[in-house]
């Protein structure tokens, strides 16, 4: 009695497990680096955010100017604002300790009403004799005034 041979075939057709392990790693590092591209992209602040970002810096000004006793500079163009703690107040303004700057995407900002840069001094005041204002417009055409009070620099929105 003669046993049948087994015969390989050349041609199957399929995978076999460990092409589709390869396949599976390959696919898997592709999303990893596409998913990064992605959030990156997405990486950008709507308006509010860049609203509270905005009185963020005004409000880090004041407070450093307070906390190490010196004055802080804060410049504002269309779509930066820029704020620099000094340690010393006497004219000129010297020995910067520390800076902050914002780029906004989506708002436009204008100078102080009062003139730029607004300087707060070491009281947290800005020794201004009527309120700073800074326009902030929106996208949406919300326009609205953050308003810097001079006597000891309290920050609203108006």
């Amino acid at each position: 009695m003669t046993v049948p041979r087994r015969t390989l075939l050349i041609d199957s057709r399929g995978f076999n497990l460990i092409e589709i392990v390869i396949l599976l790693a390959v696919l898997a590092t592709i999303l990893t680096i596409s998913s990064a591209t992605v959030n990156f992209a997405n990486n950008r602040y709507t308006p509010q955010q860049e609203e509270e970002m905005v009185k963020g810096v005004l409000s880090w000004a004041r407070t450093q100017s307070y906390a190490i006793g010196g004055c802080a500079r804060v410049s504002v163009t269309v779509s930066d604002i820029t704020a620099t703690v000094f340690r010393t107040c006497g004219p000129p303004l010297a020995d910067p300790k520390e800076t902050q700057s914002l780029t906004v995407n989506n708002l436009r900002l204008s100078p102080f009403t009062t003139g730029n840069p607004l300087i707060f001094y070491p009281s947290g005041g800005t020794r201004l004799a009527n309120s700073a204002r800074l326009r902030v417009d929106s996208p949406s055409g919300v326009s609205y005034d953050l308003v810097v009070y001079p006597l000891i620099g309290t920050i609203k929105k108006e």
